[in-house]
């Protein structure tokens, strides 16, 4: 949007595509960054999977540069110019389904994840802590210092993962909100607004 302010015109149509599938290829990284975060943490805390990562977690990513590039290969065609900047091409709408469906499979993806592990954490604490009642019926003190414990457990669990689906929400609604705009070939600046705001927060 830089250059369509200083030159009041966007690139040209080949830095277009370069610049389109550069942009495309950000999005999708922190998409499936998102997704493989969520299902990798629910197969190790609810189905007690465990996975080798290999030297720097390399395996992780992996996982999300193939997911982005499957989707950088659907979308390979749709990079062009559009109005104020270079994504996906005016007049088409291929480009806003795919993210749009990936956004909505994604956001139901690790709140699926995330509700399943604190549903399987409070079923853990109140195991512990009906084990811990029966084991020390006469000692208050030892029952109440568990049961602190594993309140604050669950409370730390809670905060992190509200954290990171209220980032999640920050960060696509907007966008999910523009390309849903995008489907109805809506191409008011506020839709690039919409958009520019997602982008930030990944930021």
């Amino acid at each position: 949007m830089i250059h369509t302010a200083i030159y009041a015109r966007v690139w040209d149509d080949a830095p277009c595509k370069v610049i389109g599938a550069l942009n495309w290829a950000f999005l999708t990284i922190n998409l499936c960054f998102y997704a493989v975060i969520a299902v990798i943490t629910y197969l190790r805390v609810c189905r007690e999977i465990y996975f080798h990562y290999g030297k720097y977690d390399y395996k992780l990513w992996v996982y999300v540069l193939t997911g982005s590039a499957a989707l950088q290969v659907l979308n390979l065609q749709n990079n062009g110019k559009r109005d104020y900047w270079c994504a996906a091409k005016s007049g088409q709408i291929n480009s806003a389904i795919i993210l749009f469906s990936t956004i909505g499979i994604v956001l139901i993806v690790i709140l699926f994840c995330y509700l399943s592990i604190l549903r399987k954490i409070r079923i853990h604490i109140n195991d512990s802590s009906t084990s811990s009642s029966s084991n020390h019926n006469n000692d208050n003190n030892v029952r109440s210092a568990v049961i602190d414990n594993h309140t604050e457990i669950e409370r730390r669990a809670a905060k992190k993962i509200l954290s990171y689906t209220a980032m999640f929400m920050l960060q696509w609604i907007p966008m999910l909100i523009s390309q849903g705009a995008r489907l109805v070939k809506n191409e008011e600046p506020w839709v690039y607004i919409m958009g520019t705001i997602g982008k930030q927060f990944m930021n």
